[in-house]
């Protein structure tokens, strides 16, 4: 994970791509992902993870959401397998690993 001295994990930039789980952008465990280009209906999908991981993300655009989905068979916050959640513009967002598969998922208010 790459981090800088005393400062948490290095910034890398995203841009939004897709409109389901099999074309969304990737993420980057273990980065703060700057995401650009979510439009309310763009994704990122979460990397392959194992329990304990967590991965940052926090989306630029003004006012639309950002779909976030897990790896195949996956839930976020025991939600449906393989749904998203949206994550709110410009607040950011921390997902852990649960068990290699499920996350949990908070946002800044």
């Amino acid at each position: 994970m790459p981090f800088l001295a005393n400062k948490g994990p290095v910034p890398r930039a995203v841009a939004a791509a897709g409109s389901t789980q099999a074309d969304a952008a990737a993420l980057i465990g273990g980065a703060l992902n700057i995401v650009t280009g979510a439009d309310a209906t763009k994704g990122v999908l979460l990397p392959v993870a194992a329990a304990g991981d967590v991965v940052r993300v926090y989306s630029q655009a003004a006012t639309n959401i950002l779909k976030v989905y897990p790896r195949t068979g996956g839930a976020i916050n025991e939600g449906a397998a393989n749904a998203s959640v949206s994550a709110v513009a410009r607040k950011p967002a921390i997902f852990e690993c649960l068990d290699g598969t499920n996350w949990s998922y908070l946002q800044g208010a």
